[in-house]
């Protein structure tokens, strides 16, 4: 294991210097057995998930800075004996092997001294109780300004139970082009029930594994779709004969939806700013038979030649993904700069595209983040400088069983411990 061990190490540094974590470990994998590759990548998340409990723990037991190499190996190490199952004696010794083998044979000693105390004294280990943001980032992985920005906004309960979210960990929607959902379900082989918001998705365990390489995947039966991102799509609800533009549509799930909706009877144009993710929206179009004009398009530049054009404009912004689990890597990257930021490119984006839509038309904007600035900020700056557009009715595409009063001025933030999917938010307006 110490090759996979070594791996891990190199990756953790070179994400520390800024890499993705899916490209860091692509880089490392193939210098490790195959046997362990599948090790490798779980303790690479799992200290990335754990990451700033572990720093906290770290902490408790150093005084002063901490070498960048001590640190990912006393990460490492922890991670192993108290998330792993690898005996303690072994991670301490693996973690000395280790550090040795990076070329800081001086810092061995301080690794096994941090390790051996922190592993000896397992109740100071707890992670802190308070309801105070510092306590609840350390017990849930999360920087400190979102832990803040949830606890003010939801208070302790709701925010630790948000930030604890799996959020959706099994969902595909069934392609009713080409299938409907009970052959689907029968020819799956495992269990799985209907979205509450959108019965064409079903909920599975995750454990199931990787539909990617299944027959029916492969045949376009179904996609692989959240039910919150699917009810996005029901939201614009696209009509047969129709003009419809899916603004940031890469890598084409939402654009396929919307083909579904409409019977395969929609003009849809789908924009992304990348030639590559455009390649993507093709790819995963052909696979589901959907017909679609897929080009690359900046959304935030206005075109005058298409002013007016369209039925239904969707735009789902990028945004910082804090309604969805997973990715732990980006989680921890995430500054309240970012955020802010972020809203700016989709005011912009909104602003130029809701000039496409078509007196009476109707506009959808969407992200999958849990974040004011991002979602009700943009929506309430944006209809406060166009009084051409107004707050549509959310209430037709929810079940009756929904509270109502959490659909007012035509918008919903999707919360995982309340609605069971990922933390999405979503407006409909309508063109005057």
């Amino acid at each position: 294991m110490k090759d996979a061990r070594r791996a891990a190490a190199n990756a953790l540094l070179n994400m520390e210097r800024g890499a993705y974590a899916n490209l860091a470990l692509k880089d490392e994998l193939p210098q490790v057995p195959s046997e362990h590759r599948g090790f490798c990548s779980a303790l690479v998340y799992t200290a990335l998930e754990k990451q700033i409990y572990l720093d906290w723990v770290i902490q408790k037991f150093t005084s002063g800075p901490v070498k960048p190499a001590a640190r990912i190996v006393l990460r490492l190490g922890l991670c192993q004996a108290l998330f792993m199952g690898v005996p303690e004696a072994a991670a301490v010794n693996e973690s000395v092997r280790l550090i040795k083998a990076m070329g800081k044979p001086a810092l061995s000693g301080f690794v096994n001294g941090v390790l051996r105390a922190a592993l000896r004294e397992k109740d100071a280990l707890s992670p802190p109780s308070g309801k105070d943001a510092a306590s609840l980032s350390v017990r849930t992985g999360t920087p400190e300004w979102i832990a803040k920005t949830f606890l003010d906004r939801f208070g302790p309960e709701l925010a630790e139970a948000i930030l604890t979210s799996p959020g959706e960990q099994g969902s595909i929607r069934v392609n009713t082009l080409k299938a409907d959902v009970d052959t689907v379900r029968q020819q799956l082989g495992f269990p799985t029930t209907c979205g509450r918001f959108v019965p064409e998705v079903l909920r599975y365990n995750a454990a199931a594994g990787d539909l990617t390489g299944s027959v029916l995947f492969q045949k376009g039966l179904i996609a692989l779709q959240s039910e919150a991102s699917a009810l996005v799509c029901k939201v614009a609800d696209p009509k047969p004969g129709q003009t419809v533009l899916d603004a940031c549509a890469a890598p084409g799930g939402k654009t396929a939806a919307l083909a579904a909706i409409a019977g395969n009877q929609a003009e849809i144009t789908a924009w992304d700013v990348h030639p590559h993710r455009v390649e993507l929206i093709k790819a995963t179009c052909a696979r589901l038979g959907v017909r679609v004009r897929a080009e690359v398009k900046d959304a935030s530049a206005f075109d005058p030649a298409l002013e007016g054009r369209f039925d239904v404009v969707l735009v789902d912004a990028p945004c910082s993904g804090l309604g969805v689990a997973g990715k732990p890597d980006l989680k921890l990257k995430k500054r309240k700069e970012d955020v802010e930021a972020l809203s700016k490119v989709q005011l912009a984006i909104l602003s130029a595209c809701a000039r496409y839509v078509k007196s009476g038309g109707t506009l959808v904007y969407s992200t999958c983040t849990i974040s004011q600035p991002e979602n009700e900020g943009v929506t309430d700056a944006f209809l406060a400088a166009h009084d051409g557009f107004c707050p549509g009715d959310l209430s037709p595409f929810f079940p009756e069983d929904f509270d109502r009063q959490r659909l007012v001025n035509g918008r919903v933030q999707l919360l995982p411990p309340v609605d069971g999917v990922n933390g999405f938010y979503l407006a409909r307006m309508h063109r005057r």
